[in-house]
């Protein structure tokens, strides 16, 4: 059933022009677990984010969000009533390295966490 998951994709796929910067993505994020999105620049993640929450559209592909279609204009407003997205490059140009490790550091006992490998800055 859909509504076990908090995202749930299928086949998911965001092209630009040749390059695939998500592809055929089949993801299944069950509510109440945290999940984490690691990978290098250009990876794809921020699309999968960006696309999860309606701000851009899927070449092909089914996405779900709390159970709201992201195809769906109008869900897709709900979802981001509902969840939140920063980017922290966007925000902070000077921060474009490093990312929030949490909202709440003191549960990971780090404030930041390189992108560019697996350290953690206290």
């Amino acid at each position: 059933m859909t509504r076990d998951f908090a995202v749930l994709t299928t086949n998911l796929t965001k092209q630009y022009g040749n390059l695939a910067a998500v592809a055929g993505l089949n993801l299944a994020v069950p509510r109440g677990s945290i999940y984490a999105l690691v990978g290098r620049n250009g990876a794809g993640k921020t699309t999968l984010i960006r696309t999860l929450f309606g701000m851009v559209r899927p070449t092909s592909g089914t996405g779900e969000v709390l159970g709201l279609s992201i195809a769906d204009r109008c869900a897709s407003v709900e979802i981001r009533r509902r969840a939140a997205f920063v980017d922290p490059a966007t925000l902070y140009p000077w921060m474009t390295e490093m990312v929030p490790a949490c909202a709440a550091p003191d549960v990971w006992n780090a404030e930041w966490v390189l992108t560019g490998g697996w350290d953690v800055v206290a």
